[in-house]
This record gives structure tokens, C-alpha cells and sequence, in this order.
């Protein structure tokens, strides 16, 4: 088996879900919403309506760039956000899984340095190890990741990548402060030659507090990538996610996907 494998086992978050299945068992160690959260009968009502206007077209091949009323309607839901982006900046994706996957495929090369946030997402762990990274963590405090370690480290091991989840930080449930998120988009700035990636799926699930604009909102090199889901506002089982990146590296990971699955 190719070399990539060795020492990565098979994803801790599934066999989680595994136990699931059990009614004998309430789990607090998945992510997964409550059976009576899930509206079917709406999302049935809303997909018969959208196969009925346009099913032909939903059902055929489509372009990788993804279904562009679903890239519009994203694109708008980010600037309420916070964040200004144009529909041809999105690229919708099974799930922002695979936006991990895929921006890995487009920029890692084995032993390539990698931070993360210590400790972070088992899953986006196990895609990282996949690409051969080395993992190289970093302190968090109750505010979340700390700059100053995070320049330390990003002198010492000249990442390519930094892994970062600001608001309701998993597993932690910490938030990034607004003078962090700041400082974060500055350091990005001194050093151009690395990425951001952002993950962002938890956010609009507040139900208190003020919400912070994202890292990037304040990126002005464009080496912030941002990607979330919209599992954990509609459906999990539907697999959508999106990812924003600057031209360049959204057409490297476009094309990494249609090796993997055309679109999503």
C-alpha cells in the first residue's frame, strides 16, 4: 500500500458514529444533531419545488464550479457575513471535508510544515497525515490560538499551511477574540508565502453573545482560505460545503476535484 497510510488509522469521528445505531446509547462524543432537529418534510416540500422548476438540469452532469443559483445565494450569505466575496470565488464542496482534502492535494507535498491549533478536528487531522504533513502544534489559551506563538512557529518551521477553526473551536468550543482575529490577518501580511485556512462551520450556530467578522474579513493578501458547511444548518447527510480562495489556488483545487468526483 502507497506510503501515506502507514501509521493513519481509520477516522476516530466514524467510529464514533458507529455506536450510534445503538438506541441503547446517548453519545456525547459526536457532533450530530438530534433526529427531531432534522426537518425533512421541509427539505422533501423545498426539493420537489426545485425539481419540478429545474430537474432536468439538476439531474444532469454539471460543471465543477458547482450549481451557480447555489453559488449566488452563498455568495450573499457571506457578505452578511462579513465577508465580500463574488460567486465565481466560491466553489461548493462535498462537505468542507473535502475542502481539506482538497486544498492538501493542491499545496502539500510530504514532510511539508503544517500548524495547528493544539488541540483541533480529528477529521481534519486524519486528511492532514494523509498529504504526509508535518504537524506542528500550537498553543491555545481561552481566547483561542496565541499570535505571538503563532509567529514563533511560523519562523522556526516556514509552514505552508496553518489550520485554524476561530469561533466555537472544536473540540475546545473556544472563540477567537476580535484582536487575535486582527493580529492574525496582520501576521499573514508580514508573512505572504503562507495560507490560512479558515474553518468556519460552527459560526451562525450562536445563541448568545455578539458574532466576530471571520479572519477573513480582514485579509488583504488573499491567502486566507475560507470554507465552512452547510451541514450544521440544514442537513449533514446532504455533504454540502463551500470554499473560497483567491483565483489561483480555487482553479488548482477545481481541478483536484474533478479527479476525485467532478462535482458536488
Amino acid at each position: 500500500y502507497a506510503t501515506r497510510f502507514d501509521g493513519v488509522t481509520g477516522s476516530a469521528i466514524r467510529d464514533i458514529f458507529k455506536l450510534l445505531t445503538n438506541p441503547e446509547i446517548i453519545s456525547f462524543a459526536g457532533g450530530n444533531p438530534a433526529n427531531s432537529a432534522l426537518q425533512s418534510d421541509v427539505v422533501s416540500r423545498l426539493a420537489q419545488k426545485v425539481l419540478a422548476e429545474n430537474g432536468v438540469g439538476l439531474l444532469q452532469y454539471g460543471q465543477t464550479e458547482g450549481y451557480a443559483p447555489l453559488r449566488e445565494s452563498a455568495a450573499e450569505f457571506f457578505r452578511h457575513n462579513g465577508v465580500d466575496v463574488k460567486p465565481e470565488e466560491l466553489l461548493p464542496v462535498t462537505g468542507s471535508q473535502q475542502a481539506l482534502d482538497l486544498i492538501c492535494k493542491a499545496m502539500l507535498d510530504p514532510g511539508d510544515a503544517m500548524l495547528v491549533e493544539s488541540p483541533t478536528f480529528l477529521g481534519a487531522l486524519q486528511t492532514f497525515k494523509l498529504y504526509q504533513a508535518k504537524l506542528v502544534p500550537v498553543d491555545t489559551d481561552e481566547d483561542g490560538v496565541v499570535p505571538e506563538l503563532l509567529e514563533e512557529k511560523i519562523k522556526a518551521c516556514r509552514p505552508k499551511l496553518i489550520y485554524l477553526i476561530p469561533t466555537f473551536q472544536n473540540p475546545t468550543g473556544r472563540t477567537l477574540s476580535l484582536e487575535r482575529r486582527k493580529a492574525i490577518a496582520k501576521l499573514l501580511e508580514k508573512y505572504e508565502d503562507v495560507v490560512l485556512i479558515e474553518d468556519d462551520p460552527y459560526r451562525d450556530l450562536r445563541y448568545q453573545g455578539q458574532a466576530l467578522p471571520p479572519i477573513k474579513s480582514y485579509d488583504t493578501t488573499g491567502n486566507v482560505v475560507y470554507l465552512g458547511s452547510f451541514s450544521k444548518l440544514v442537513s449533514p447527510g446532504l455533504r454540502v460545503g463551500y470554499l473560497l480562495a483567491h483565483e489561483e489556488l480555487l482553479r488548482k483545487c477545481t481541478i483536484g476535484k474533478q479527479g476525485t468526483d467532478l462535482h458536488t
